[in-house]
């Protein structure tokens, strides 16, 4: 095999372990399944290397194969445009009001009874924010999904707790399946509480990946002057986490224009 088939190879085989690592862990989005399908490509033109070699003799092959890797480096453009574009245009919490009395962290999955390793990074980012501004309280927002025995909220309670965070700063938000629901019922609790979100800042963490979707949706739900606090996610799965980030807000931006 050449030197050039042996790397097409690699590269398919590193991408296509990747998501089928991820797809049996339940973990099944377009962040896990397109690497895949990017892996297979790499694999068939290690396969095929030859057959692609002499096809270069034909001049219609030759376009269509420089128009193919025009347009996924296009995309691979794209994709490095967006992430720098997300990381740039998210508000930080390098400033936090004194003023500020809530921290809410959206839930991220489980492990068993134990926050995932992306939801513990969230955790970890507001007990960060907390040891620095005590008078914060936190909503710890996640419902049960149908695959957890116990609601997220439980779980980031028990965290939290374990950590040094003492329960009576923290509140339990435990309804919400989805990130739109963390932030309307975290609203309505916040409400109840006496807190006006057209006028008072309140802080969300989530992921640095996931910080500019929910700044969006928070702005919808009525957070005013929300501030965000984007925690880093585990290396082993942060690209896939941004792919699907990336298919994510097209998506969205797609409905919103049509």
């Amino acid at each position: 095999m050449k030197l050039k088939q042996t790397v097409w190879a690699a590269i398919g085989c590193v991408f296509l372990i990747d998501s089928i690592a991820l797809v049996a862990l339940g973990k099944i989005n377009a962040g896990t399944i397109i690497p895949g399908v990017i892996g297979l490509g790499f694999l068939l033109i290690a396969f095929f290397h030859r057959a692609i070699e002499r096809g270069q003799q034909n001049a219609t092959f030759r376009r269509a194969r420089a128009g193919a890797c025009l347009l996924f480096a296009f995309w691979l453009i794209s994709v490095a445009a967006f992430v720098v574009w997300n990381l740039s245009a998210t508000p930080g919490a390098d400033a936090i009001a004194e003023e500020t009395p809530y921290l809410v962290v959206l839930g991220a999955g489980l492990q068993g009874l134990e926050p995932s390793p992306t939801l513990q990074f969230r955790l970890d980012k507001a007990i960060e924010i907390s040891r620095t501004h005590p008078q914060l309280k936190v909503i710890v927002s996640g419902g049960q999904g149908a695959n957890e025995a116990i609601a997220e909220a439980e779980a980031m309670c028990a965290y939290l707790i374990r950590q040094g965070l003492p329960e009576a700063s923290i509140v339990r938000e435990n309804r919400s399946k989805t990130t739109v629901e963390n932030l309307r019922f975290s609203a309505l609790l916040l409400e109840q509480a006496g807190v006006k979100l057209a006028t008072t800042p309140v802080g969300i963490v989530t992921s640095d990946y996931h910080s500019l979707r929910a700044c969006r949706i928070a702005r919808l739900a009525g957070y005013r002057q929300a501030w965000m606090a984007g925690a880093p996610v585990p290396w082993w799965i942060a690209p896939n986490n941004w792919l699907r980030e990336y298919f994510a807000v097209g998506l969205e931006t797609l409905r919103q224009g049509a």
